[in-house]
């Protein structure tokens, strides 16, 4: 088995990373495999795997590495045999792409394993990709196809290529972030199709087009979350509109927000009726969190108790019923809200979660 050297991979390392920050192309990495070649080939084990694994499993717990030359002269197998047959993967490592920590010399290391063992058209074993490197056999099949330039655009990377943009991130600095080979040229094209394609949606017309633009640049910034705080985007948005009525921003925000996947539901919301004031903010810290201050209605009266739920009152439910964990506090939650009575919110959230139209609650 071929030993790369060192020296070729820190000369790889620099020669790549260049590229990967100031290119506009996509970084060539190619093992030469046809999309239709290269699937992921893991083959049923033989009847010597679990003497191979067995022999890998003492190495391990023994040495805490695995040494393929021994293993190959204890189980008397040629050492590829061996790495194709081990079933053992106890202590493996993950390899999950991050721009602060990815390394050119691994991904090099899996290219030169690949086109000595299985250089096209064999199909690639990753089964043995996964033991000589000791990851995880599905994260040396991601990293393979992010190497190759395979990529999905899903809502999230949108959202955040969205995100980097409006903060002064390049074309090529956000590829970076979301591949190790991506150019900047294919971050230009998918947002401009994101933009291109986003369905048509009825903005109050009370607000101008900049407010408007600054409302999109909050909400893109807040769905590239792990998991979007509608409440605290809802917040963000009056705060940065403080000369419009906060209803009227709270429509643009939810109508922006339902251009997403994930809140699809809310875009047949009929956003030109009147709407009752709601909290202008409810934490998501604890099952307690600190009581907000109400907005007024135009007519400077208070909030009245109306029995119909609007989208934005139940929207803000479902965050504090999944941010508390624990006993909820529908008095609480009542009071802050101002619009409902604490019978009315627990109806509501026991209606929810029987007609399945919030998960997770």
């Amino acid at each position: 088995m071929t030993i790369v050297n060192a020296d070729d991979m820190e000369e790889d390392e620099g020669k790549y990373a260049g590229a990967a920050e100031e290119g506009d192309e996509d970084i060539k990495w190619n093992t030469g495999h046809d999309s239709s070649l290269y699937t992921a080939q893991v083959p049923m084990p033989t009847a010597d795997s679990a003497q191979i694994s067995q022999c890998v499993k003492e190495a391990v717990q023994e040495h805490g590495k695995v040494d393929w030359v021994q293993i190959s002269q204890q189980t008397a197998f040629p050492i590829r045999y061996c790495l194709e047959q081990n079933r053992y993967n106890e202590g493996k490592s993950r390899w999950k792409y991050d721009a602060a920590t990815f390394r050119w010399s691994q991904a090099q290391v899996l290219l030169h394993f690949i086109n000595e063992h299985y250089p096209a058209p064999t199909p690639i074993d990753f089964v043995a990709v996964s033991n000589f490197l000791w990851l995880y056999p599905a994260d040396c099949i991601k990293m393979y196809e992010l190497l190759r330039g395979q990529f999905d655009w899903g809502a999230a990377e949108i959202a955040k290529a969205s995100r980097l943009s409006s903060e002064g991130w390049s074309n090529a600095q956000i590829a970076r972030q979301l591949s190790p080979t991506m150019g900047g040229r294919r971050v230009r094209i998918a947002l401009r199709q994101s933009r291109a394609c986003l369905p048509e949606i009825k903005l109050p017309s009370e607000i101008d087009p900049v407010s408007v633009e600054r409302v999109r640049e909050l909400v893109d910034a807040g769905v590239s979350a792990e998991d979007p705080d509608i409440p605290l985007i809802l917040e963000q948005a009056r705060a940065a509109l403080p000369g419009y009525d906060s209803r009227i921003v709270n429509r643009c925000t939810l109508a922006i927000l339902s251009i997403y996947p994930q809140f699809a539901s809310r875009r047949n919301y009929q956003l030109q009726r009147p709407n009752r004031a709601v909290a202008t903010n409810i934490s998501l810290q604890g099952s307690t969190p600190a009581i907000s201050t109400l907005p007024t209605l135009s007519s400077g009266s208070p909030p009245q108790i109306s029995s119909k739920w609007t989208t934005e009152e139940t929207m803000l439910l479902i965050q504090y019923a999944r941010a508390t964990r624990t006993a909820k506090n529908w008095k609480y939650f009542s009071t802050t809200l101002g619009t409902k009575t604490p019978s009315q919110c627990i109806n509501k959230y026991r209606a929810l979660r029987r007609h399945g139209k919030a998960t997770d609650l």
